[in-house]
C-alpha cells in the first residue's frame, strides 16, 4: 500500500513503525488496532492505530491513538491512489466511531493533514506545522535571502562567534559509522538532553519508559538502512549540538535537537540549523518537515505553514458519554 501510495511519509514506513512498537509501544503496553478500508472505487485505506489504556482518578480509559503517538510529528492514514478526495471521509470517520464503540472510550489523531480531516470529527489542529521548501534551491544563500536582514545578520554572526573558538564542522553520520554514532548518542547527546530538561518543569522526555531504545533503534537501524538520520556541530572535533532526525525520498524531519548547555551563549543550535540547511541544499533535499510547533527560530527560515487537523471523539457508548459529561466537567472547573 505504501508504494500505492501519492501522499505519504515516513512515519508510514514499517520499519519505523515496527521500531516503536517493540521499543516505546511495548513498554507502553499498546494493543495493535491496525484497520481497513476499502471504498466502491476501489481506494483502500491503512489505519496505523493503537489502543493505549490510561487510569485516571476516577476511570480507566482506553484510546484509540496513532502509532508512535506524539513522537510521530503527523497521524495521516495511508491512502492508495493519487486522490485522497475520492474517500468520503465524513462517513469513514464516523463508520469508524461507530465500529470501534466496544473497542475504546475515545480517539485522538492530533496531527492528521486537512485533506483527511474533513467533517465535524476534525477540528482545526492547536500547533503550526511550519514545512521549508527547498526545491529549486541551488545554494544556501539563495535560503537566507528569503529570510528577513536580521536573521540573515544573525546567522552570520553566531557562525562567525562560533569559528572564533576553532574549526566549526558539521558532522553527518553515514551507515557505516553506527559504532561510533551510537557511542555519541550515549556518551554526549543523551547526557546533554537530560541536563537542558531535567532542570524544567517537563522533565525529560527521555525518562519514558522505552523511549532509550527506541530512539537507539533510530540511530543505529535507521541511519544504517536510510530512514534515520544523525549529525553532531564540532568545535575542534568536540561535539557541541547535536540532531536525530528521519529522512524520506529526499525529506528531512527535523524532530529530537540537543546542545551542551556549557555552549549555549553561541547559540549552537541555531548554528547546528543553519549547516543542516546549508548540506540539505547540497544534498538535493526537496523539504525540511519543522512538524509541529512555531517556535521562532523555525518561523525566521519562512517557512510555509502545512494544514493540520486534529480528530477526536468519544465512542456511542456508555462509557464514552460517561467519559463527555467528565471531561466536560473537568475544563469547566480548570
Amino acid at each position: 500500500m505504501l508504494q500505492q501510495a501519492s501522499f505519504s511519509h515516513v512515519y508510514h514506513r514499517p520499519e519505523v513503525v515496527r521500531a516503536w512498537a517493540e521499543t516505546r509501544g511495548a513498554a507502553l503496553g499498546a494493543q495493535p488496532m491496525i484497520g481497513l478500508a476499502v471504498n466502491r472505487k476501489g481506494y483502500r485505506v491503512l489505519l496505523p492505530w493503537v489502543v493505549v489504556v490510561y487510569r485516571g482518578k476516577f476511570f480507566r480509559r482506553q484510546v484509540l491513538e496513532p502509532v508512535g503517538q506524539s513522537l510521530f510529528g503527523y497521524h495521516d492514514p495511508l491512502v492508495t491512489g493519487d486522490n485522497p478526495d475520492a474517500i468520503d471521509w465524513i462517513n469513514l470517520w464516523e463508520a469508524l466511531r461507530r465500529t470501534l464503540r466496544t473497542t475504546c472510550d475515545q480517539a485522538l489523531f492530533r496531527f492528521v493533514h486537512a485533506r483527511y480531516g474533513h467533517g465535524r470529527r476534525g477540528e482545526p489542529c492547536a500547533e503550526q506545522s511550519p514545512l521549508l521548501n527547498l526545491r529549486g534551491k541551488t545554494d544556501f544563500a539563495g535560503i537566507l535571502a528569503r529570510c528577513s536582514q536580521n536573521h540573515r545578520g544573525e546567522v552570520r554572526r553566531r557562525l562567525r562567534r562560533l569559528m572564533e573558538q576553532g574549526n566549526v564542522r558539521l558532522w553527518v553520520a553515514k551507515p557505516t559509522d553506527v559504532s561510533a554514532m551510537e557511542a555519541d548518542f550515549h556518551e554526549h547527546f543523551v547526557p546533554a538532553y537530560n541536563t537542558i530538561w531535567n532542570t524544567r518543569p517537563v522533565g525529560s522526555m527521555l525518562a519514558q519508559p522505552g523511549l532509550i531504545a527506541f530512539l537507539t533503534r533510530v540511530v543505529t537501524e535507521g541511519v544504517h538502512d536510510g530512514w534515520g538520520h544523525y549529525v553532531a556541530l564540532r568545535v575542534n572535533d568536540r561535539p557541541i549540538a547535536w540532531h536525530l532526525g528521519l529522512l524520506d525520498r529526499g525529506s528531512l524531519y527535523w524532530w529530537i535537537p540537543t546542545h551542551d548547555p556549557t555552549w549555549e551563549h553561541f547559540s549552537p543550535g541555531k548554528v547546528l540549523l543553519a549547516k543542516l540547511i546549508e548540506y540539505g541544499v547540497t544534498a538535493r533535499w526537496s523539504q525540511i518537515h519543522f512538524l509541529t510547533g512555531g517556535h521562532p527560530y523555525k518561523l525566521a527560515w519562512r517557512p510555509d505553514t502545512l494544514d493540520l487537523r486534529t480528530i477526536r471523539w468519544y465512542a456511542p457508548s456508555l462509557r464514552g458519554k460517561m467519559l463527555t459529561w467528565y471531561d466536560r466537567c473537568r475544563q469547566r472547573t480548570a
